[in-house]
């Protein structure tokens, strides 16, 4: 293709904007959509919307942006988009996409969460496909080849037989919990069981707390997702214990690779030790993603994992068996 795609940004705050405004070459890093779009070679970056007037002021500077605060009239200034990415608030995304579908572009790509119920899902989904617009969802470590490389080990069974996945998270159940949720669903499929204990701490004004989950699998897998207070910092720590083997991650920067070994002392005992540390690359996420978008639009190569499949674990989570904290 000789033409570049045409790209509409709804949404320039941090994961929109803020967190990178750089416009870096291709091969660079990228933390925001914007420096994702502006270093990719198969898109262009040509409207943005925004409502706050201060993001909005400072992107004018870049002179081949149009810069709106109404996405409405951002979106219909063209005939024709071929990518739409919304980078919104949560709660904002169900009424966004039933409202896009309406401007027909070829390609949305949406933060997660996808939207904050089933229902709401079910509607954005048949709308999209009843007008032919594919609809991808930004579970970011989808497009990371660490995370990649260690569902592969395990499902070549390197580790040994999965035993127990367990992550403690901040931020929300939606809002973070998801991103974890969706790798054990990528790694091992949807649970038999789930038990959820409701979180009591709300993320900022959300009604998104960050809950605990419990999933047993039919191989006897236990997944744990351990949600953590608001007025913890910011933690995500991922540990996977195999029987032959296992890992952990620490707030998505580095993976411990670890490997089970006789224990010294204890004749007939085995321990995990490391074996090795592994650097996460977060920043190739977004251009992975972009790259991925790039190649459903000019060849048509269907994506790996599409919205249906994303709005399984909102049936899971509504669905699950709620377990209700006991008071004295």
């Amino acid at each position: 293709m000789t033409d570049k795609l045409k790209v509409a940004l709804i949404g320039c705050g941090q994961i929109g904007y803020g967190w990178d405004p750089s416009i870096a070459g291709s091969g660079s890093e990228a933390f925001s959509h914007f420096a994702a779009i502006s270093q990719s070679e198969s898109f262009e970056l040509v409207g943005v919307a925004d409502t706050d007037s201060e993001i909005l002021e400072e992107l004018k500077r870049h002179d081949f942006l149009e810069c709106e605060n109404d996405w409405r009239r951002m979106l219909g200034e063209r005939d024709r988009w071929d990518l739409v990415v919304v980078a919104t608030p949560d709660e904002t995304h169900s009424d966004i996409l039933n409202e896009i579908s309406e401007f027909n572009p070829s390609c949305v790509f949406v933060e997660k969460p996808l939207c904050m119920d089933s229902l709401s899902g079910d509607r954005i989904i048949k709308s999209f496909e009843n007008e032919g617009i594919s609809l991808l969802v930004n579970y970011s470590r989808r497009f990371m080849r660490e995370y990649r490389a260690l569902g592969e080990v395990i499902r070549e069974g390197r580790m040994g037989t999965p035993l127990c996945l367990t992550v403690h998270y901040t931020g929300g159940l939606l809002h973070n919990g998801f991103h974890f949720l969706d790798l054990a669903h990528w790694f091992f499929g949807l649970p038999e069981e789930a038990r959820i204990f409701p979180g009591h701490q709300k993320r900022n004004k959300s009604k998104d707390c960050s809950a605990t989950i419990r999933c047993t699998y039919k191989s006897g897998l236990q997944f744990n997702l351990i949600g953590v207070g608001h007025e913890s910092p910011t933690h995500h720590q991922v540990e996977f214990i195999g029987s032959e083997g296992g890992f952990r991650i620490l707030n998505n920067e580095r993976i411990e690779w670890q490997k089970s070994v006789p224990m010294e002392r204890f004749e007939g005992f085995r321990k995990l030790s490391t074996k090795k540390h592994q650097e996460i690359k977060t920043g190739l996420a977004l251009p992975n993603a972009y790259r991925s978008i790039a190649e459903h639009l000019e060849k048509s190569i269907p994506f790996e994992r599409n919205a249906k499949s994303c709005l399984a674990l909102n049936h899971l989570i509504e669905n699950g068996l709620t377990v209700l904290p006991q008071h004295s």
